[in-house]
């Protein structure tokens, strides 16, 4: 009696910490790209779903609507976008104790719930703004109902059922193939055992499953235009093993090189071929639903089936890491199939040890073990602003840039750089991330890495002279126009134009705060066509300030041909601005 106390004290608290893991990572780990991306897309500007909304496979409803909820209650930081993440997770949890310990009670069915709920990829993903989590989570709950109501068929049941189905799209596009199959199932084993069922819950499952339908058609619709669009270019058709398994593999067992490719294949022949010896002599119903095991294994290799015809007849890529993230759990209970078929075997049960070890060689509060190059830290943001003085240039490639400015946010501290683009020639300084592919030329000068992120702030050999050719200033100007022309500069066509650039001072007030307005600055060319040099959204790092004050000087941008230069602010809510001062100075840079 007093060793089971010992062991489910044991089991609690191994969970608890497991939890609290969680809960810290979404506190302390600093957001990857994909997170900022929302956060100034979606959650910032509050355009989740209507016509201004950014139609990108990065838009994960259920975050993107919390996430404004939090914005427009003033709570910025990291912590509140993940909550629902966290909650994922510990529902997670949840769902895997009652389906191992409280549906299936295997032997050592606590041992192996704590190991399959100690993978570091998935805990990484219950702790940041993703739809991921949540999804997971509710497609762990509709295998839990679906098991209850394979006992007993109830109204409240079947309605939770759907509810979660929707939940589990709505937070993640990815599980549609998923939860539309279990529904298949569902669908075929509640018409199977009709003649048990009332007429009135028969009629209310199908006015449920229309209303269902009814309301996963936005959902379509909004995914359809995402294919149509190329939004759902991550991953590739080029085979199932080459995307989906080795790229899952890696991140689950940190290895995807031939051992682990015939292991995997392995373990899949090994269910078949127990699947097909325990089905001989058995009816198709008996084959099915006779087990949750094995319906979950006939389930599984059938989604994988689907998941091979849409890519192959259909071209709809296989599913690339965080993507097929549903497979995880349903190769975990492939091996507790193949555990429960062979008797209870405890070395199956010993290969799920390698879980928790792994995530005890992992735990951090600093990285991820999925893209740990796209993040910035609150210590290299810090060391950067010692570095980089006033008036000197600075851009970045579009991954750091939207880092920094969410820094910038984080430490109400804004500071202006500029997006790296075809137009620009180079800067004083120049921020990456530290992927391949971004490094600057041999003119720039590393002074700065962080040792986490690998992030790089390299510094231009300036040998430039800047000479001053016009400027334009003023002060006291009111105006609530969606567009205020600052700098205006006609017949710049010249024989042999020279590089140029722009030293700019705004001091502005606005009458109310606004997440509308943006700094532009372009051209028109030699034949009339309208080209953006820079475009920068200052409510992005200023708001909710409503004072707005910039130094800068912009990068020096390529010599061009063109029949007007401009400096502009776009206002396109025409709140009410008082330009207290402004000075732009444009420079021949030689």
């Amino acid at each position: 009696m007093k060793n089971r106390w010992v062991q489910n004290m044991f089991y609690l608290f191994s969970l608890a910490l497991i939890g609290l893991y969680t809960i810290l990572r979404a506190y302390y780990v600093n957001p990857i790209f994909d997170e900022t991306a929302s956060y100034f897309t979606y959650f910032f500007s509050g355009h989740v779903w209507d016509n201004q909304t950014w139609v990108d496979a990065n838009n994960h409803l259920l975050i993107s609507y919390l996430g404004k909820f939090w914005v427009n209650h003033g709570l910025n930081h990291f912590f509140y976008f993940r909550l629902i993440s966290v909650l994922g997770y510990i529902l997670y949890i949840a769902a895997w104790h009652i389906i191992v310990v409280k549906q299936l009670k295997l032997p050592l069915a606590k041992f192996i719930v704590v190991c399959v709920v100690s993978i570091p990829w998935l805990i990484e993903y219950g702790a940041l703004a993703r739809g991921y989590a949540f999804s997971m989570a509710a497609f762990m709950w509709l295998i839990v109902l679906f098991i209850e109501m394979m006992k007993k068929t109830v109204v409240i049941k079947l309605i939770a059922f759907y509810v979660l189905a929707w939940w589990c799209i709505f937070s993640s596009f990815t599980f549609t193939v998923p939860v539309f199959l279990l529904l298949g199932f569902w669908f075929i084993y509640f018409t199977s055992n009709c003649k048990h069922l009332g007429k009135a819950l028969i009629l209310f499952y199908f006015v449920l499953s229309a209303l269902f339908l009814i309301a996963y058609w936005p959902l379509f619709n909004l995914s359809f235009q995402l294919k149509q669009g190329g939004h759902l270019w991550w991953g590739s058709t080029e085979g199932l093993w080459q995307v989906t398994g080795a790229s899952i593999t890696q991140l689950v067992l940190f290895y995807d090189g031939l051992i682990a490719r015939i292991f995997i294949n392995l373990l899949f022949l090994l269910a078949l071929i127990l699947f097909l010896y325990q089905s001989y002599q058995k009816s198709l119903k008996q084959i099915i639903f006779g087990s949750f095991l094995s319906l979950i294994t006939i389930y599984t290799f059938i989604l994988l089936l689907s998941i091979i015809i849409t890519a192959r007849f259909f071209n709809i890529n296989y599913p690339e890491d965080r993507v097929g993230m549903f497979l995880v759990p349903l190769f975990i209970f492939l091996l507790l199939y193949i555990y429960s078929s062979l008797n209870h075997h405890r070395f199956f049960v010993a290969i799920l040890l390698f879980f928790p070890l792994s995530l005890i060689a992992h735990v951090n509060f600093n990285t991820t073990i999925f893209s740990p190059f796209d993040r910035m830290t609150d210590h290299f943001f810090n060391q950067m602003m010692q570095k980089v003085p006033s008036q000197k240039s600075v851009s970045a490639e579009w991954m750091a840039f939207t880092l920094y400015n969410y820094e910038c946010v984080k430490f109400k501290t804004p500071s202006l750089i500029f997006y790296k683009n075809d137009f620009q020639l180079n800067s004083d300084y120049y921020l990456t991330t530290g992927y391949k592919g971004f490094e600057p030329d041999k003119h720039y000068q590393l002074i700065l890495q962080d040792s986490v992120t690998q992030m790089k702030l390299y510094q231009f050999d300036d040998k430039r002279k800047l000479i001053p050719i016009d400027s334009a200033s003023g002060k006291h100007i009111n105006f609530s126009t969606p567009e205020s022309l600052l700098f205006e500069r006609d017949s710049l066509i010249s024989p042999s134009p020279t590089p140029f650039c722009f030293s700019i001072d705004l001091n502005m007030e606005l009458q109310n705060t606004s997440k509308t307005l943006e700094f532009h600055l372009a051209f028109i060319d030699a034949d009339g066509n309208y080209q953006v040099l820079q475009h920068i959204n200052l409510q992005n790092i200023f708001y909710p300030s409503p004072n707005i004050e910039v130094h800068t000087l912009s990068p020096v941008f390529k010599p061009i041909s063109a029949k007007k230069i401009f400096i502009k602010l776009i206002n396109p809510n025409h709140v009410p601005v008082h330009l207290k001062t402004f000075k732009i100075t444009h420079y021949s840079s030689v």
